[in-house]
């Protein structure tokens, strides 16, 4: 709004000074109003900053899970345990003693105290073989022989072996495990002394052995 198109412009003395007067009034009611209508602006928009939320309040971080072994952050629910495994299965291990060659015998020299133990041992082996759920171990059982001396030997220990034929080539033969596999909390007990019941540096160890000569009547390399 300028008031300078209302005042009156004469020719006469003081024109000049009414004019610059109009001018001056115009100017400043021109200034007054584009600063009344800048404070207004600038009140709403500080209204409008007053109801928005704050760009520099903190918001809360996401919560990240817990790592292994650490305990669960505020929020989060604990971690699950592993499911146990179920009764009577074991963990399944690569074989401790397998054989490539037809035939083993396998020897134990016992102590002459310790041969109740070892014998009760090897029921266990045999039992363990019979009751697992996999077939092979029936099959494996169905080849292996254990026989006793007769009569001890000059040092008072008994001589014991195991005959294995067929051999199932690359397959668990170790009595520890096959008994681990069907009676995982007996394992422990029966073999944690499973070692003292043999004479030190005595003869126990295995011989693995292949067929060379058949003398059977039409087998093969036999006569006729």
């Amino acid at each position: 709004m300028r008031l300078t198109n209302n005042l009156p412009v004469h020719r006469a003395a003081g024109t000049t000074a009414a004019v610059t007067l109009g001018l001056l009034l115009g100017v400043s009611i021109t200034a007054h109003a584009q600063t009344s209508d800048h404070a207004q602006s600038t009140g709403a928009l500080q209204a409008l900053d007053a109801q928005a939320p704050s760009a520099q309040e903190p918001t809360e971080p996401p919560q990240q899970p817990a790592e292994p072994g650490q305990p669960p952050q505020p929020g989060q629910p604990p971690p699950q345990p592993a499911a146990p495994s179920q009764p009577g299965q074991a963990e399944q291990k690569p074989p401790q003693q397998t054989f490539t060659s037809d035939t083993v015998i396998i020897f134990y020299q016992v102590l002459p105290d310790k041969t109740t133990q070892f014998e009760q041992v090897m029921k266990k082996v045999q039992d363990a073989m019979q009751q697992s759920d996999n077939a092979a171990r029936k099959e494996q059982a169905q080849g292996m022989r254990l026989l006793k001396a007769s009569q001890a030997a000059a040092d008072g220990t008994i001589q014991y072996a195991l005959v294995v034929h067929p051999v199932m080539k690359d397959t668990e033969y170790d009595p520890g495990m096959l008994v681990y596999e069907a009676f995982p909390s007996e394992a422990n007990k029966l073999f944690t002394e499973f070692e003292s019941f043999f004479k030190k540096d005595g003869m126990t160890g295995s011989m693995e052995l292949n067929e060379v000569l058949s003398f059977g009547s039409g087998a093969p390399g036999g006569g006729n």
